[in-house]
């Protein structure tokens, strides 16, 4: 971001948390479990803010539930702290926005909402200002040779979307 090459130590003033479950946590959805962060990524806008994208949900991968998880799989994940949720549509991207060179952020707003796990993978802005946001979306099985019946008949995918007003709004994933 602007101003922060010119040190050596600029990660040290710029490396603070700036949404968590204990610091600027989002509102309450059905799925989350105060897990944030996961994808984030970061863009300097044409007005100089600052805007941030992320995962919201309960675990790194937030599949909408039911799922249906190998069951090898399954007992690795739970050895691991992953536990049974109610999710019905998954984890989430969210955006946080700050207007003073990250002093201040903004609440976390939903970004995109969809009926997949959606994480961030990258934002970029490009010449013209539009912002491209990449999208790791994750259907609700995993560890199977095929989609099982009812699902989505892919296991994940990478979309992108686009905004033309600074990430206030977004295209669907394509």
């Amino acid at each position: 971001m602007t101003g922060f090459a010119d040190s050596a130590l600029a990660h040290r003033r710029c490396r603070r948390k700036i949404v968590g479950w204990d610091c600027n946590a989002p509102d309450p959805f059905p799925g989350y479990g105060g897990m944030v962060g996961l994808g984030q990524d970061a863009a300097e806008l044409a007005n100089g803010d600052w805007l941030v994208v992320f995962h919201a949900g309960y675990w790194h991968v937030s599949m909408a539930t039911p799922c249906v998880v190998a069951d090898e799989t399954l007992a690795s994940w739970r050895e691991s702290g992953f536990r049974d949720v109610d999710a019905p549509r998954g984890g989430r991207i969210m955006a946080v926005r700050s207007g003073d060179a990250g002093l201040t952020w903004s609440p976390p707003w939903t970004v995109y909402d969809g009926t997949w796990s959606d994480a961030p993978v990258g934002l970029t802005r490009l010449a013209s200002g539009d912002l491209l946001l990449f999208v790791n979306q994750q259907a609700s099985w995993y560890g199977l040779a095929e989609a099982p019946p009812g699902h989505l008949p892919v296991n994940t995918r990478i979309g992108v979307m686009r905004s033309e007003d600074d990430g206030h709004s977004w295209s669907e994933p394509l």
